[in-house]
């Protein structure tokens, strides 16, 4: 097992570069913050498996769509309008790519979604939240996602309409993501304390041990874990004051 090193955002790091300081959104990349789009509220950038290009919804006034830049900043593009979807759906946003390049969004009510590979023909696939895929769109048991009835709970699936596997559960699950190996998810849980208050925590849970693991007790709100490469290293922001009634990724 990997030791888990922990890199913290915080109001001073990844929180204020990936969230922002104001409402309104940009997308940046490279070692140093370089600034390439910042128009129609931009938000949940994606890099595409060859990272030529990234994908993001951007806001078209009543809901928000998917769209296409590269790294510089140039040949934007509309790659799905929300009234493409059926039934049409007015808030998009993407979630991850699979290996072969098909990419996984949501639309409408918690509703999961795949695009093919430079195509604009969704098809749908379950109800579900942040969903990750690990391999190829066709492998088996190979797509986690957040179900939320009542409570929160992971499930895995796949595109050929297997029987949805139960991982864990909790009041609260946001931004869940595979490691590279795919033999673990990171994961944050939201415990209920009562009336408005909650505690956070970054959670791993591992296939080969069939256990939940908490790496990391947070008072504010963290958002976003991410792998890095190697799987050594979890990347995360640490807000302070989120806003109440958001739905964080």
């Amino acid at each position: 097992r990997p030791e888990f090193a922990l890199v913290l955002g915080g109001l001073i790091g990844l929180a204020l570069l990936l969230w922002g300081c104001s409402e309104e959104y940009e997308i940046v990349s490279s070692k140093t913050p370089q600034l390439i789009f910042d128009e129609i509220n931009a938000e949940h950038p994606v890099w595409s498996p060859l990272g030529d290009t990234i994908v993001f919804s951007g806001w078209n006034g009543y809901g928000e769509d998917l769209w296409t830049i590269d790294p510089q900043g140039g040949n934007l593009s509309l790659l799905l309008s929300g009234e493409e979807v059926d039934p049409p759906a007015y808030a998009l946003h993407p979630y991850d790519y699979s290996d072969d390049g098909y990419l996984l969004f949501t639309g409408g009510v918690y509703e999961v979604y795949y695009l093919f590979p430079g195509g604009n023909e969704p098809v749908y696939l379950f109800p579900g939240s942040y969903p990750t895929v690990k391999g190829k769109l066709d492998d088996i048991y190979n797509i986690a996602y957040r179900i939320s009835e009542g409570d929160d709970s992971i499930y895995l699936s796949d595109i050929h309409g297997s029987e949805p596997q139960l991982v864990v559960e909790g009041d609260r699950i946001r931004g869940i993501d595979w490691s590279p190996d795919g033999t673990m998810l990171t994961y944050i849980r939201g415990i209920h304390l009562g009336q408005s208050d909650w505690d956070y925590e970054l959670c791993v849970y591992d296939f080969t041990t069939q256990s939940e693991q908490v790496i990391y007790d947070s008072d504010y709100y963290p958002i976003k874990p991410r792998w890095s490469p190697d799987g050594t290293l979890i990347a995360f922001a640490d807000l302070y004051y989120p806003e109440p009634g958001y739905d964080y990724p």
